[in-house]
């Protein structure tokens, strides 16, 4: 799960022979075609792209009962957009008992990731992220920028400092202790690559934050017995 760069990892797993866990197929009735353009076995599950440590947390979140966002539900000429997996169905869902229905099944999905998982990677994509104001969760895009419609009254925009990433990611990972995750399983994050423009300082300041931020985030001990994980 995690950025593109999960998506990458993905693709060199199966050529190299291998296989990683998918929870959430899709019926092979589709055919190979139909199944990939929506985003079937792509990652683990039908999830899409995870940019933030946040968003995982608060997936994680969902699939266990925990949270239940105030604006969970785009509506849009008719059709229905998953805020959390915009383009996860090209055509978006045509009722809402259908975009219902196929949220309980990926979450559903995630949940078995999280319990019969011996291995989990997670790339860390971006420290940017839009949220709900109201009640802290997280989007994967901008509302208004190819789905859902914004409101400067209660979409913001937030970067995250390293404390908070180092944060999420000591409540993803020690998940396992609470018996969530099995405990035997190990979890692994990496941070992705990035292009910045080369004809701006102001682009390449801002991914040396955010990937130095993952760097460090990415060298903390979460093993350790310590509560705090600052230390």
């Amino acid at each position: 799960a995690g950025s593109c760069f999960a998506q990458h990892i993905a693709r060199y797993v199966k050529q190299s022979g291998f296989n990683y866990f998918v929870s959430e197929p899709g019926h092979p009735v589709l055919g190979e075609e139909v199944l990939k353009k929506y985003n079937y076995g792509t990652f683990s599950a039908r999830y899409g792209n995870i940019y933030t440590v946040k968003q995982l947390v608060q997936l994680f979140e969902r699939a266990y009962g925990l949270r239940q966002p105030e604006d969970d539900l785009w509506e849009e000429e008719g059709r229905f957009v998953d805020p959390f997996r915009p383009y996860i169905q090209p055509e978006s869902f045509l009722t809402k008992e259908e975009f219902y229905s196929d949220r309980a099944v990926h979450l559903g999905a995630v949940k078995r990731i999280v319990e019969e998982s011996d291995v989990f990677i997670f790339t860390l994509g971006l420290t940017e992220a839009w949220k709900n104001s109201k009640d802290g969760t997280v989007y994967a895009l901008c509302p208004g920028c190819g789905a859902g419609r914004h409101n400067p009254a209660v979409h913001e925009f937030y970067n995250f400092e390293v404390m908070e990433v180092i944060d999420d990611l000591s409540v993803a990972i020690g998940w396992r202790e609470d018996s969530w995750i099995r405990p035997a399983m190990r979890t692994c994050s990496t941070a992705g690559t990035s292009i910045t423009n080369a004809g701006g300082n102001h682009d390449s300041l801002h991914s040396f934050h955010r990937h130095g931020g993952f760097f460090i985030a990415n060298r903390k001990d979460f093993s350790s017995a310590d509560p705090d994980p600052r230390r």
